[in-house]
């Protein structure tokens, strides 16, 4: 999306209807629902499900890497949690954990095998440093674990671009956005140190090397472009027209850096709807991008529930939600795949959201062969492959 809105999707209104839709792509895995517990950890196909005072701890889709691993993250009990990985025809071929934590919420990986895994922050228990551990294959334990301390070097660093807008260093730090290149790593970051503008919120723009060093860092506030690393770890920059107000956007502009801004990706002053034979976007916000080896461009876009979608789900026998999500936080995720000359390749069409992680209903393989999909149904999430034209 390339920025975080302060507002509520609208939920629609009339009776509903159970989501079940016809799922396209490949189901690869599927994780029956657990409710909380330690037996998590031997139990692999299976994923968490579960309320305490905190909220709703549910297991996600974060991450892949160039091999097609799937990256599933399974909280045990709130404060808990695992990091599980899957071969890409959904065999388990390792885990993490428990990791006190209550979510993983995107991983990446760069060539060298190293594992970087954001982590959801405990409102109990904040971070001192930065919701970030790495790790390696056959290794329990991170190889490098920010939340206690960070390196002084990338804290000062931090601390000179803070100070160009008169901000403090504090707690409170949340992934927004995590893409991987070759052996480096960037990172979007929102929390209250960067604060925000007219109800959008500022970004911290990271650019980590493999072995964790700070490469480059800024605040990127609205309306200025935001960083986009892609998997041959060249930088792009997106833009776009969001005005706050009105909550409307018309124009998308996405272009490789040390070059002209050009012409707009998407530009809907002069094509409302840029692909009607294959999808119609209706009223969505501006999308979230991202760029495979290839150079396709995955646009995911969200938009408000326009059908009043009910989502029910049972977890070991038990009705848990009858209707998650009533209180307005739902709407719809549509995927839409360009080519390297931005030509209409594919998309998801649109499907409800429900509980994933942040971003995590779908993750492109760094190679452009395909992406996996999560759908979260009535009584298991289910893994889906999309392959994609050579």
């Amino acid at each position: 999306m390339g920025f975080a809105l302060l507002f509520i999707l609208p939920n629609g209104s009339g009776p509903g209807a159970t989501v079940n839709p016809q799922p396209s792509g490949k189901a690869i895995l599927r994780l029956s629902y657990r409710a909380a517990s330690y037996e998590g950890a031997s139990r692999p196909y299976t994923v968490s499900f579960f309320d305490t005072e905190a909220g709703t701890h549910v297991g996600g889709l974060v991450g892949t890497d160039g091999n097609g691993s799937i990256f599933i993250s399974d909280p045990l009990t709130r404060g808990s949690c695992l990091l599980k990985r899957f071969d890409r025809r959904g065999k388990l071929i390792g885990s993490w954990g428990p990791i006190a934590v209550n979510a993983i919420e995107s991983v990446v990986v760069t060539n060298d095998g190293l594992i970087w895994a954001a982590l959801e922050e405990d409102s109990e228990n904040q971070v001192q440093g930065l919701p970030f551990i790495a790790l390696r294959v056959g290794k329990q334990k991170p190889l490098i674990d920010w939340r206690k301390e960070i390196p002084q070097s990338l804290k000062e660093k931090v601390t000179r671009a803070l100070d160009e807008l008169k901000l403090k260093w504090d707690t409170g730090w949340r992934v927004f956005e995590m893409h991987v290149g070759e052996n480096n790593v960037g990172i979007l970051a929102h929390g209250r140190a960067v604060g925000g503008e007219n109800g959008i919120t500022r970004e911290l723009w990271m650019l980590l090397g493999g072995d964790g060093e700070l490469a480059d860092t800024k605040v990127i506030r609205p309306g200025q472009p935001l960083p986009l690393l892609d998997p041959m770890g060249e930088i792009w920059f997106r833009l776009n027209d969001f005005e706050a107000k009105g909550f409307t956007w018309n124009r998308l502009w996405l272009w490789p850096s040390g070059q002209p801004r050009g012409t707009p990706l998407i530009d809907r002053t002069s094509e409302p709807e840029p692909w009607s034979d294959h999808i119609t976007l209706g009223k969505p916000n501006p999308p979230q991008t991202r760029i495979d080896a290839r150079g396709q461009i995955y646009l995911d876009f969200l938009r408000a529930d326009t059908k009043a979608h009910k989502r029910r789900f049972v977890v070991e026998d038990k009705v848990i939600y009858e209707d998650y999500g009533q209180g307005g936080a739902n709407g719809e995720r549509a995927l839409v795949v360009l080519d390297r000359n931005r030509k209409y390749v594919t998309s998801t069409g649109w499907i409800p959201t429900s509980v994933e992680i942040c971003d995590g209903w779908v993750k492109p393989l760094p190679d452009g062969s395909g992406f996996y999909r999560i759908q979260f149904m009535e009584k298991e999430a289910v893994v889906y492959f999309h392959a994609l034209p050579k």
